[in-house]
């Protein structure tokens, strides 16, 4: 759910800004921009956040969003006019890419900036920059704002942003400008230190680096915001401060106090202390797979960086002088009261069931089917007890049963009607179009190895219609992972906004057998997908359950995403409150419900199709531990014929297209 805001942030923007203002955020998809848009809004001023992604981070309802190209020097002449201050908190913060990458949006966007506030006479613009320009890998200690740079930048990210200030303060006589620093960032929500911490740590990746004595500045969230608001206001135009708590604190005494919080160091069954690596050896392997990536061009980020292993192994902190001098900042929240903060909003969030402040009415639809014998989907073990008793897990086989002693796996796709954001789909599933992708080699093997059962009339666009939803009412999709039998129908649904997984997207990049061998058809991915397409890449909300991470959609605890990996690559579920209680859509990450239930093996159809066996193993892990710890969390599986009986999927498809039912409706 959205972090409801300190009322000392709230009072001290009051104090500085008493009379409402017209204020324009950037970087309102991040959590810096995030925050101060919904801290100003909640303090009265009438804010606009504008970003690329709206599903990253949660948002007061009061800031209106604006998706914006910051490369499009129109479109932010656009969103600047009518507004009487700015604060540009946007920029791609990728350690790893090159500059030449980050230019464009890191100093082109803030060229375009500039001119747009000069045309519209904004009052003044802050940009928020970085202490990363001082970075180089040597211990430095009480650097003031205008110590000397680093000789050589470490990254892309430090060089742009160098760059991007000397932009800045040259306009400095000609508008108002003022730049703010920021310095490891941390609070309620944070989508990058802690997660990043407790992520490493669940994977067992975790460890101090070097002797771990090196001392940090951190900034406590709402310090960084306050210290933006009095930008707003105060200096003079071309000033430059560093915001931070005011407290270097011992790094790795630091990380092991939050662990130990999060019951993740020194509790039952954890490590009392984290392991050493030499800095010098993790420098080395980092460098290794660093080269590794760029050798392979391999997607996304390596593992770890040698920027990153840096900033974990060297001291580095700032004298407050610049930040007291023009601004008067003195920090709202001290370092001890920021922590507490901080791992109390996460523990809050870890097991909120029931703190949902919206609910969503849900609906299950089948899209078609393919069949497979029970041994395929369930461990034949499983199967042969299904023959010989009534439990519920064998009810659930036997009831899936086509003709020939087969069953069917329907491509089941769920409806949620949430009360402010509308209609959603989560997947799309089967669509005739899935015959014409598969009729060229090598793509035609996946309809001789899955033979469908579909028709425009059980499509997603033609079960809603039947139902009485118009498609075109559809304002959200959620794509569980790229397989055939989940977007068939994505192209009937032009004007919705799709959210996927980084990494899921990714897949789409494939052709020939190499899509093959990811279950990818190409040809099911629509022309310009990429235009309403907002990427997840990473889950930085605090998880529930088993589950270490998730992320809040909407910011109200209703419809919390889950990674499932392993069955696909980037594979996501959802977890949904609804008004009949909790329900976890798991997407592929099983094929039945008792193989869940039972923590059976994959069967080996199973195991051939998944992307990685290892993620897919543990994936299942956390699903047994959902249906063992909270049984009242009813779990939905794409395919699972207990679901199908459950929902009366066979009876739906009959109704809807009953003409051509009995004929099988099948593309071959």
């Amino acid at each position: 759910m959205m972090e409801r805001q300190a009322p000392e942030l709230i009072q001290a923007i009051r104090a500085e800004l008493p009379a409402p203002r017209r204020i324009l955020v950037t970087g309102a998809s991040g959590f810096v921009g995030a925050r101060l848009a919904n801290a100003l809004a909640a303090a009265g001023h009438a804010v606009t956040g504008a970003g690329r992604n709206p599903y990253r981070v949660a948002r007061d309802s009061r800031v209106e969003f604006r998706v914006v190209d910051f490369r499009n020097s129109a479109a932010v002449d656009q969103l600047v006019d009518g507004h009487e201050l700015v604060v540009h908190a946007a920029a791609d913060c990728s350690p790893w890419k090159r500059a030449e990458e980050l230019r464009e949006i890191n100093v082109g966007a803030v060229e375009n900036l500039l001119e747009a506030c000069r045309r519209h006479a904004i009052g003044r613009m802050v940009h928020v920059s970085s202490t990363a320009i001082f970075f180089s890998h040597q211990d430095r200690f009480g650097v003031e704002d205008d110590a000397p740079l680093a000789p050589r930048f470490t990254c892309g990210y430090a060089a742009t942003k160098a760059e991007a200030e000397q932009t800045v303060v040259a306009t400095a006589d000609k508008q108002d400008v003022f730049i703010v620093r920021a310095r490891a960032v941390y609070g309620p929500g944070d989508n990058g230190l802690l997660p990043r911490i407790a992520d490493a740590m669940e994977r067992g990746r975790l460890r101090v680096i070097g002797d771990g004595k090196n001392v940090i500045d951190l900034t406590y969230v709402d310090n960084l915001l306050y210290g933006l608001v009095l930008a707003l206001t105060r200096g003079p135009s071309g000033g430059v401060c560093t915001i931070t708590n005011h407290e270097p604190v011992p790094l790795w005494p630091t990380i092991h106090q939050l662990l130990e919080s999060l019951g993740m160091l020194g509790g039952e069954g954890q490590p009392n202390q984290l392991r050493k690596a030499p800095r010098w050896l993790a420098m080395a392997v980092a460098g290794a797979l660093e080269w590794r990536h760029r050798l392979l061009r391999l997607p996304g980020e390596p593992a770890v960086t040698r920027y990153g292993l840096g900033l974990l192994s060297r001291s580095q902190t700032f004298r407050p002088t610049a930040a007291r001098e023009l601004l008067g900042y003195e920090p709202l929240v001290d370092m001890t009261s920021g922590l507490r903060r901080t791992v109390d909003d996460w523990r809050a969030k870890v097991d909120g069931d029931g703190g949902a402040e919206q609910r969503i009415h849900l609906r299950v639809f089948s899209t078609g089917f393919t069949t497979a014998r029970p041994w395929q989907i369930e461990s034949s073990r499983r199967a042969r007890r299904a023959r010989s008793d009534s439990s519920p897990e064998a009810t659930a086989i036997a009831s899936g049963t086509a003709n020939n002693g087969k069953l069917r796996m329907h491509a089941a796709i769920y409806l949620l009607r949430h009360p402010r954001h509308g209609l959603i789909l989560f997947d799309t599933g089967y669509a005739p179009r899935f015959f014409d992708a598969t009729r060229r080699f090598p793509y035609r093997l996946q309809r001789w190895m899955t033979p469908v059962s579909t028709s425009e009339r059980v499509s997603a666009s033609g079960m809603l219609q039947a139902h009485g939803v118009d498609p075109q009412d559809v304002r959200t999709i959620v794509i569980s992972h790229f397989h055939g039998d989940h977007v068939a129908g994505l192209a009937d649904f032009p004007k919705a906004e799709v959210i996927a997984t980084t990494a899921a997207w990714r897949t789409t990049c494939y052709r020939g057998w190499s899509a093959m061998r990811r279950f990818v058809l190409p040809d099911l991915i629509p022309a310009r997908l990429s235009e309403r397409l907002h990427t997840l890449d990473a889950f930085h909300d605090p998880g529930w359950g088993p589950f270490p991470a998730s992320r809040d959609l909407f910011g109200d605890g209703s419809l919390r995403l889950l990674p499932l990996p392993g069955h696909a690559e980037g594979q996501i579920g959802a977890l949904v409150q609804t008004d009949r209680g909790a329900v976890l859509l798991a997407a592929d990450a099983a094929w039945t419900i008792g193989t869940v239930r039972a923590a059976l093996p994959f069967t080996f159809p199973f195991r051939l199709a998944a992307a990685s066996r290892r993620d897919a193993d543990r994936t299942m892990e956390r699903l047994h531990e959902v249906a063992v710890t909270k049984p009242d969390v009813a779990i939905l599986l794409t395919h699972c014929p207990s679901a199908a009986r459950e929902f009366g999927l066979n009876g739906q498809l009959a109704r809807v297209d009953a003409e051509q039912f009995g004929a099988g409706i099948s593309g071959s």
